[in-house]
Parts: C-alpha cells; sequence; structure tokens
C-alpha cells in the first residue's frame, strides 16, 4: 500500500506542475487583457497647442500648462458629413436665426464659415440634449444643434430637409 502511494509521487507533481503553470499563464492573460480595457477606456482630451505651433493639437492629460484646458472643452464636436445619396449630417452648428420653420447655422474652422439652411415641417423631429422630445419653439439662436436630412436646393446657401434635429450640450 505505501509503495503504490510512492508510486503516485511524480504523477501527482505533473499534474500540480501542469495546473499551476495553466494558472500562471490565466493570471497573466487576464492582466494583459484587464491592461488592454483600461487603456482603451482612458479618455483623451484635445487641447489646442501654443499659437506658436498653429495645427498641433496634444491627445492626452499631458498637454503643456500654457495651453487652456477650459477652452478646448466649450468648443463643441464639429462635423459635416455629405453622403453621395445627398444625406447630410450637421454636427455642432450654431443657430443664428429661427426663421418661421426655417433654421440658420454655422459651423466655423480657423477662416472657414460654412452657412446652412435647415427646413424643418410636420416630420422633422426635435430633440433636447438629454433625448426628450422638443418642437421648433425650442430651438433658439445661439443653441448648439445636430441636424440631419437630405441636401436639397441648387447652389448659394445649403439647405438641408431635417429629418431630425437635436440640441447639443
Amino acid at each position: 500500500m505505501i509503495l503504490n502511494w510512492i508510486h503516485m509521487i511524480p504523477t501527482i507533481s505533473k499534474n500540480l506542475l501542469i495546473a499551476g503553470m495553466i494558472s500562471v499563464a490565466a493570471i497573466i492573460f487576464a492582466a494583459l487583457w484587464l491592461y488592454q480595457v483600461h487603456a482603451q477606456s482612458v479618455s483623451f482630451t484635445a487641447v489646442p497647442a501654443q499659437k506658436n505651433s498653429p495645427g498641433t493639437v496634444y491627445l492626452s492629460g499631458e498637454a503643456p500648462k500654457t495651453a487652456s484646458a477650459a477652452v478646448a472643452s466649450h468648443r463643441p464636436m464639429q462635423e459635416i458629413h455629405i453622403a453621395n445619396s445627398g444625406f447630410t449630417l450637421l454636427e455642432g452648428a450654431r443657430v443664428i436665426a429661427v426663421e418661421g420653420s426655417q433654421i440658420r447655422v454655422r459651423i466655423v474652422w480657423g477662416a472657414n464659415d460654412f452657412t446652412w439652411s435647415i427646413t424643418t415641417n410636420s416630420g422633422t423631429k426635435f430633440y433636447a440634449a438629454n433625448g426628450e422630445k422638443e418642437t421648433l419653439a425650442d430651438v433658439l439662436a445661439g443653441d448648439i444643434i445636430s441636424a440631419s436630412g437630405q441636401l436639397v436646393g441648387d447652389g448659394g446657401e445649403p439647405v438641408i430637409q431635417a429629418n431630425f434635429v437635436r440640441e447639443s450640450k
């Protein structure tokens, strides 16, 4: 009986060694996975560079101490997308006027000033920044909005027949 037990020691050691190696590998894999998840979840803040380096943006929390993070946080994300079909998305447009069912907005990039007319109708859906439903009456000059719809018109100021208008924060 004792001889049978002594004979099993090398087999038990091999199994323990294999189980230990698998455990260590699993711990290393889990640590690397958690590191990757954490690295992807870190939010970066775009901070404009100093005046002596125009066009440079620092994408980290390590921006130069002279750059103002407060200025960057107040500027909305601005985007203009026009698909081949004419579907258009404006993001971060500032309302300059609301007249009847028309909303005039502008997006400014450096020296470039893009002014758009957004035509609304009874089918246009309006939303507040928190997702609650609104109406055209809730859109005021100075608001920052996103709008999507079909590009219409022929020349001059571009016109979007809006499906959705949403206020931004």
